[in-house]
C-alpha cells in the first residue's frame, strides 16, 4: 500500500477492476504511522484505481473499518482516529460518485477470533481480558473471520446494488450506541 508505483503498475497489468477491497491499518498507537498508511495509503490506492473502477458496470470499493471509529479508546488514539477519518472519507467518496454508479461502503468489524491474530494472542496471554471481550459480547463469542468476510463479499457484490455510502458494523451487537 505505501508503494504507489508499484500498486500503479499491478493497477495497469490487472486492465479492469469491478471491486477493490480495502484491508489496510498500521494498528499503531504513532500517528505519524496512522495517516501515513491508514489514511494516506488507502485515499492514494482509492484515487489510482478509480479510473480502472469508472469503467466497470459494477464498481465497488469496500473499506475494512474498526468499530474503533465510532467510541473513543484512550489507549487507541491515532488508530481510531485514522478509522474514523476514513469511515468520512468513504461516505464522502459514495457521494462524490453516486451518479455513476460506483458504490462505496465500510464494513466495521467487533472483536474476531482469527488465528494467530490479536485476540488468539490474548487468549494464551491474557485470559481475563479475553474473557472480558466474551462477556461484553451480547453474543458470547467473538466474530470468526468467514463471517466478516460474508458481509464484505455481499456489500461489494451486484446483490447489493443499491448499498451506497454505509457503514456495516459486523459486531454481534456489542456496541450500544445507535449507528446514524
Amino acid at each position: 500500500m505505501r508503494d504507489a508505483a508499484g500498486f500503479a503498475d499491478w493497477l495497469a497489468r490487472l486492465g479492469s477492476l469491478d471491486i477493490l477491497v480495502l484491508n489496510v491499518s498500521a494498528i499503531s498507537p504513532d500517528w505519524a504511522a496512522s495517516i501515513a498508511l491508514d489514511i494516506e495509503s488507502t485515499v492514494r490506492c482509492c484515487e489510482q484505481a478509480l479510473p480502472l473502477l469508472q469503467r466497470s458496470q459494477h464498481a465497488a470499493i469496500t473499506y475494512i473499518g474498526s468499530l474503533a471509529s465510532s467510541f473513543a479508546l484512550p489507549e487507541s488514539k491515532a488508530y481510531g482516529a485514522a478509522k474514523a477519518a476514513m469511515v468520512h472519507f468513504m461516505k464522502s467518496l459514495a457521494r462524490e460518485h453516486a451518479a455513476a454508479g460506483l458504490r462505496v461502503n465500510t464494513v466495521s468489524p467487533g472483536y474476531t477470533l482469527a488465528k494467530d491474530g490479536f485476540w488468539d494472542r490474548m487468549r494464551s496471554q491474557a485470559p481475563e481480558a479475553y474473557q472480558q471481550a466474551l462477556q461484553a459480547n451480547p453474543m458470547g463469542r467473538l466474530a470468526e473471520p468467514q463471517e466478516i468476510a460474508r458481509v464484505v463479499a455481499f456489500v461489494s457484490s451486484p446483490a447489493a446494488s443499491f448499498v451506497s455510502g454505509a457503514n456495516w458494523f459486523v459486531d454481534g451487537a456489542a456496541t450500544l450506541h445507535v449507528h446514524g
